[in-house]
């Protein structure tokens, strides 16, 4: 009946290296993103499903593959559909190229974030909860464009690091306000966090191969993530099983 979809990119230590530009003569470690998609369902039995994908391709490449196992797992037919990201500009590419006829929700801690950075330059310490919490609230009331517009007078009355603070905040949420139409999404009752695929992306790559020291060579980390997303799709066994050892 309901069907979400989702991204994310997570970095991960490799083995190449570049000049460090804070110890001249030095080399450091480059770190590079492996971006990881899920699809995810709540089945008859109330119990949340994945299936996940991963990879180092391109964005268009990844979205494809991402629109591949979406199918798979009944995109197609399924009534609603939710198209569910942080800010990241190559996410929402995605979604417009492969999912456009998915509702897009912009994850809502993600767009708090923006908040309490814009909060900090505008408000002694102990007053940017407080401005938050009315950010937060005209959010979650009455959307994005009540927000967009609560906040021009103040935009408009700031001066030096405050106003800059407010411009950066307003062309953060410009581009995304039909990502934010909260009231809406509660109404249906949709998820309006990112958390299983955040949760994904850590199971995955986090907790894998960004051990304390570990660096990876790229066949390296593709070859250990295929692994454990075969234990993660709960497929190891079919996996396991069609094997053919040599002699």
């Amino acid at each position: 009946a309901r069907v979400y979809v989702s991204c994310d990119g997570i970095m991960y230590c490799t083995n190449l290296r570049e000049p460090d530009p804070n110890q001249p003569g030095e080399n450091r470690l480059i770190w590079q993103q492996m971006r990881v998609g899920c699809v995810y369902w709540e089945d008859e039995q109330g119990r949340w499903q994945k299936e996940m994908v991963w990879g180092r391709e391109s964005a268009e490449d990844f979205g494809a593959s991402l629109f591949r196992l979406a199918c798979a797992c009944g995109y197609r037919q399924a009534r609603e559909k939710i198209f569910a990201a942080d800010g990241a500009d190559w996410c929402w590419n995605i979604h417009q190229r492969y999912f456009g006829d998915a509702e897009g929700i912009l994850d809502w801690f993600h767009v708090g974030e923006h908040l309490w950075s814009a909060a900090r330059a505008l408000c002694p310490a102990d007053a940017a909860a407080g401005w938050v919490d009315q950010a937060q609230a005209v959010l979650r009331d009455s959307g994005g464009e009540r927000l967009w517009n609560w906040l021009q007078p103040q935009k408009s009355a700031a001066r030096g690091k405050k106003r800059e603070a407010l411009q950066k905040l307003a062309n953060y949420l410009q581009p995304r306000l039909d990502l934010m139409d909260y009231p809406r999404y509660r109404r249906h009752e949709w998820q309006i966090g990112t958390g299983m695929i955040e949760s994904t992306a850590r199971q995955l790559v986090g907790c894998r191969l960004k051990g304390p020291g570990m660096h990876w060579s790229e066949a390296g980390a593709i070859a250990v993530t295929a692994l454990r997303a075969q234990s993660l799709n709960h497929h190891w066994h079919q996996f396991w099983n069609a094997l053919t050892l040599n002699p």
